[in-house]
């Protein structure tokens, strides 16, 4: 069901039955809130791993994650609405609405429904405003893995901490943001380069030489308040993260003040990965982990960095002979780098 189509899709269920709806964010860099009027939703998944089973009246969902929720019909027969809302609480953004995409949730033998209804004239669901960063916290806290399903690793081989954010690139033909500079995707201030002589995959197999670097740095060069008002020119590189095959990682994503916040979603190629932490402000490695949760975790593909936040994941790189990439993802505005991404390799 497209929620963007131009006339209103309808859902068609029955009273007292019980329906599984899969929901997914295939918008490029937009969180969404996602209610249906006056139902409860049981949340049973997410990024196709089972979760502890609980209700709530709103789902928050980021770029590319995907949630199993259970919905049972068992209010008055008629029509409801199925409506997702935007959560964006970066403030430089103004939003001329906060409900871009409705659906309908239509009760069989209700009477006949009327595909290119009206919803704005329907009750909407109830949305936490779209600046509300405690409910994406609290939201967050909610996503536990079942008991006993999964091993999160406890030692760390591998303690790494990106920054990801944007930075000014050098650019001889861009005037957009000032003459000379243009808007990029940045982490650890590298911005990525594609290689033009061989993809890295190609490199890595074929045993060439000169395609990319191998010292992408395990923390910031540079350290700093990360969630200061800064703003700095990136570095721009092919360099790749060197992983043992078998090593426990723990990585911890700093979203930062250089140029503005922004809440970026974060995709690990070839395995999931465990969310065990994360917090709003610049990350304390020395308080910080004391408050993971290192017993039932969500097991996830993809993570949203909170806005002026951290987030903290382990995994173990298991995926060996392949390249696991780390995507930002960057829209497209005018004189901007397209989204860029920095590479694991595991050897």
């Amino acid at each position: 069901m497209d929620m963007f189509r131009a006339d209103t899709p309808v859902f068609h269920v029955q009273k007292g039955r019980t329906y599984l709806l899969r929901i997914i964010n295939a918008a490029l860099n937009a969180q969404y809130y996602f209610a249906i009027t006056n139902h409860t939703l049981t949340v049973v998944e997410h990024d196709a791993e089972y979760l502890q089973p609980f209700e709530t009246d709103v789902l928050l969902i980021s770029s590319g994650q995907t949630f199993n929720v259970l919905v049972t019909a068992n209010k008055k027969p008629g029509s409801y609405v199925v409506a997702a809302s935007i959560y964006q609480p970066q403030p430089r953004i103004r939003l001329t609405t906060s409900t871009p995409a409705t659906a309908v949730l239509y009760y069989k033998h209700s009477g006949a429904v009327n595909t290119s209804v009206n919803t704005s004239a329907m009750p909407l669901p109830t949305f936490p405003a779209y600046t509300n960063s405690t409910f994406e916290n609290e939201f967050g806290e909610r996503l536990r893995s079942l008991p006993g399903a999964y091993v999160v690793p406890k030692t760390i081989d591998e303690d790494l901490l990106f920054t990801v954010g944007y930075a000014l690139q050098n650019c001889t033909d861009c005037v957009q943001l000032t003459t000379g500079s243009r808007m990029g995707a940045a982490v650890s201030n590298y911005g990525f380069v594609h290689p033009s002589s061989s993809s890295i995959l190609q490199a890595l197999y074929n045993n060439v030489s000169g395609v990319y670097e191998t010292d992408f740095p395990g923390v910031p060069e540079v350290q700093y308040n990360y969630t200061s008002n800064f703003t700095n020119f990136a570095k721009m590189a092919t360099k790749v993260k060197v992983l043992e095959y078998g090593a426990n990682v723990q990585l911890v994503l700093q979203d930062t003040g250089t140029l503005f916040f922004e809440s970026h979603p974060m995709h690990l190629h070839g395995q999931n990965f465990f969310i065990v932490g994360y917090g709003v402000g610049t990350y304390n490695n020395l308080t910080d982990p004391t408050k993971f949760n290192l017993v039932d975790p969500p097991s996830v593909n993809t993570v949203a960095v909170p806005f002026g936040g951290w987030v903290a994941i382990r995994f173990q790189a298991n995926n060996p002979g392949k390249l696991s990439t780390f995507e930002i993802k960057l829209p497209t505005y005018p004189s901007s780098q397209p989204s860029k991404s920095h590479i694991f390799e595991v050897t």
